[in-house]
């Protein structure tokens, strides 16, 4: 289990979505604690201004930007991008990370994803 020896608890969270499943279900109760040093492998907290925090696995750091590419644990989980300021906190989960391939993989699915939203919006407001 990953623990950060010197980080004070921030709070016990109670998993409300399916996207962690099998390593956290829903209604389980997990303990989450502030660490600076996020690693690819870790389930943390992701807070986005006016959102419910989202817990994903950090499977990849899009390199040299702010960004990390997370991801649930469930087969039909999609990798997202968040920004390294939007993480809360880091759950006391066991860290896994994926291999070299499954991270390139959720890395290019991310920002694909992310491309393609922003195509849209774009899109979208042209037509307004």
């Amino acid at each position: 289990m990953h623990a950060p020896s010197d980080a004070p608890m921030i709070e016990r969270i109670v998993c409300a979505a399916e996207s962690m499943r099998p390593t956290v279900r829903v209604g389980d109760a997990v303990d989450v604690h502030a660490d600076a040093r996020v690693r690819v492998g870790d389930v943390v907290t992701l807070g986005a201004r006016g959102r419910p925090a989202v817990l994903h696995r950090i499977v990849a750091r899009v390199p040299f930007t702010p960004l990390l590419v997370h991801c649930g644990d469930a087969p039909a989980a999609r990798p997202a991008l968040a920004r390294t300021g939007d993480v809360s906190g880091v759950a006391l989960l066991e860290r896994r990370r994926p291999s070299p391939a499954a991270s390139l993989r959720a890395l290019l699915s991310a920002v694909v994803d992310h491309g393609r939203g922003r195509l849209r919006r774009a899109r979208g407001s042209r037509a307004a």
